[in-house]
């Protein structure tokens, strides 16, 4: 059996499990981060002496230095988390996982409860590079995704946790990709929190946020798992999917509705760890390119290209990231017409109307999906009015697919438009 160009016996998948990404994750943070410490460790003892000679371009190790320190502590954070725990070898049910059939399995806890069951994500993710030379980077875009409660079943001190994912046959398997120079992996993902047992000192028995992944095989086929998944736990998944559905739906809400128009506030700040990310990260950039051309007016002539290589994608960078934390949207829909009000940290930027008719439409559209370093997907939609020859934004930073359809059926149900 093979997968990812790694070659794996089913009998000892059988027999011992598979092993996380997070047992080596912490590991590769802290070997980047002590790499890149010792690296500009001689440059950071030197800086006294070059300040005292007038050299401050040596300041510009100082960004690695922070770099490497901060690799450091992350290892060192997951190590401590993932060792916390323990081990979570994940058993397949069946083996392999079957694309046209069950993709299912299960893990164990040797110690602990969660605070509540976690949630399990399955995903087919495309695996691609883009670029050339030292502009080359890899990217991950999830083609398929599907989540679930885990089924969490107490064997005395221990606790077993199971999923079962029905999956379309249409879906490719393990390794390179049929028609495109890129790999495709099939990836669970688990994230829940963990309580240590009663009594215990680990992390002064405070929860612990408990994340796994594994790179699973699959195959083509369409064996199914043995593992029945109970349907009172699927009723429970549905009702929180509805609930979380309506929570968002709600947030969007406008005071005092009136009776055949519909109000909606998208507040600023919606996102705000992206725009945090936005801003920081252009910070960063600018700074570094306005340091380049302060030193460039001492005589560093190279400097002036460099400089607002750095400055200008960083100033951009940052007027996003600004954006995403200060956009709002006001928004009043009747049978007759729609008004949208733009603004930006309170402020109203511009206006926009249409008149509604019998052509008149609701829809939604993905703007924005974030995957992250848990290869999970989040999609962040945008709901629109489609009237007059225009298409004008309603509700914005929406998450999730089912939300964005509750909130157009809620729209459409009090306006008459079509979804």
């Amino acid at each position: 059996m093979s997968w990812q160009g790694k070659s794996a016996p089913a009998a000892e998948l059988a027999q011992h499990g598979l092993a996380s990404n997070r047992d080596v994750g912490y590991w590769l943070a802290l070997i980047m981060g002590a790499g890149l410490s010792l690296f500009v460790l001689p440059w950071v003892l030197l800086i006294p002496s070059e300040l005292a000679q007038g050299n401050y371009e040596i300041l510009a190790i100082l960004p690695l230095l922070a770099v490497g320190s901060g690799l450091l502590v992350w290892g060192w954070m997951l190590r401590r988390r993932y060792l916390l725990i323990g081990p979570t070898r994940l058993f397949f049910d069946p083996l392999p996982g079957q694309v046209g059939g069950q993709i299912g399995g299960s893990f164990q806890l040797s110690h602990g409860s969660w605070v509540e069951p976690p949630q399990i994500w399955l995903n087919c993710v495309y695996v691609y590079s883009t670029g050339t030379g030292k502009q080359r980077r890899t990217r991950r875009d999830v083609l398929w995704q599907s989540e679930q409660i885990a089924w969490v079943r107490p064997q005395g001190m221990k606790t077993e946790n199971r999923f079962v994912f029905d999956v379309p046959a249409n879906l490719p398997i393990n390794g390179q990709h049929p028609t495109r120079v890129a790999r495709i992996e099939w990836v669970v993902h688990c994230e829940g929190w963990w309580r240590p047992p009663a009594g215990s000192t680990a992390n002064n028995g405070k929860s612990v946020k408990f994340a796994r992944d594994w790179n699973i095989p699959v195959e083509q086929g369409n064996a199914q798992s043995s593992l029945a998944r109970p349907a009172t736990l699927q009723q429970a998944q549905d009702q929180r999917e509805q609930q979380q559905a309506r929570a968002q739906v709600q947030a969007y809400l406008s005071p005092g509705q009136v009776s055949g128009q519909y109000q909606l506030n998208s507040k600023a700040g919606r996102m705000p760890a992206l725009g945090l990310a936005l801003l920081l990260f252009g910070a960063v950039f600018s700074a570094a390119g306005g340091f380049m051309l302060f030193l460039a007016l001492g005589g560093e002539p190279m400097l002036w290209v460099m400089g607002p290589v750095f400055l200008l994608p960083g100033l951009m960078i940052a007027a996003k990231g600004i954006v995403f934390l200060g956009r709002g949207l006001q928004v009043e829909i009747s049978r007759q017409q729609v008004r949208i009000v733009r603004y930006l940290f309170g402020i109203p930027l511009y206006r926009r109307r249409a008149v509604l008719d019998a052509s008149s439409r609701l829809e939604i559209r993905c703007r924005l999906s974030s995957t992250g370093n848990r290869q999970v997907s989040t999609e962040y939609y945008t709901a629109y009015v489609v009237a007059d020859g225009k298409r004008l934004p309603i509700a914005e930073g929406i998450v999730g697919k089912s939300a964005a359809e509750a909130l157009c059926r809620d729209v459409g149900r009090s306006t008459g438009l079509v979804f």
